[in-house]
């Protein structure tokens, strides 16, 4: 009967029970932040590589391009330019970044709408004395024409980006309306 009488006492937990807890807690805990930066960081880190594009193909002042790539430590588009009638200012990439150069364009050569181009325009193609051509070099414009005994014809061309005008002898002897006439047509 004395050990139906006894009253349930709480145990007390022991001192040594609750070292081994907190240090198992504390092993957890260790291999947890473990676990997580073993996932961070032996994940690929993935970049997307820049790469750097220009349209005309890179220092090209003859044709107007448009360069894509780092400039001023962000992802730009940027337009070759003309900073005055004579220069360009031509974009390029080096490696993904955008540099610029500002070039003269060469004797006989205007800058517009971001491209070196001739001062002179022949409508016949150059030197052709069979097709009436017309030169425009601003301010000239100047057509073929026959000679006043219509054996000839001056023949004005492009000659180094400016006009220029020769007499040239038609090998039928016959001009007609700046062209010499070919026979048999």
């Amino acid at each position: 009967m004395n050990n139906i009488m006894k009253k349930s006492v709480a145990r007390k937990p022991s001192r040594k029970n609750n070292s081994w807890t907190k240090a198992l807690i504390i092993i957890l805990i260790i291999i947890l932040i473990g676990l997580v930066a073993y996932k961070i960081f032996s994940s690929p880190i993935k970049f997307s590589p820049i790469v750097c594009t220009d349209t005309d193909g890179g220092q090209n002042i003859w044709i107007k391009g448009t360069t894509t790539g780092i400039r001023q430590a962000k992802l730009q588009t940027v337009t070759d330019s003309c900073f005055n009638s004579t220069r360009v200012y031509e974009n390029y990439c080096v490696y993904d970044r955008i540099a610029t150069n500002g070039t003269d364009c060469p004797a006989g050569y205007n800058c517009k709408d971001g491209a070196c181009i001739t001062n002179c325009i022949d409508t016949d193609d150059g030197y052709n004395i069979y097709v009436r051509g017309t030169v425009i070099n601003f301010p000239i414009v100047m057509s073929d024409v026959c000679s006043t005994d219509y054996r000839s014809v001056v023949e004005n061309d492009c000659v180094n980006g400016h006009w220029h005008a020769s007499l040239a002898a038609c090998p039928s002897y016959y001009c007609e309306d700046g062209a010499c006439f070919v026979a048999g047509t």
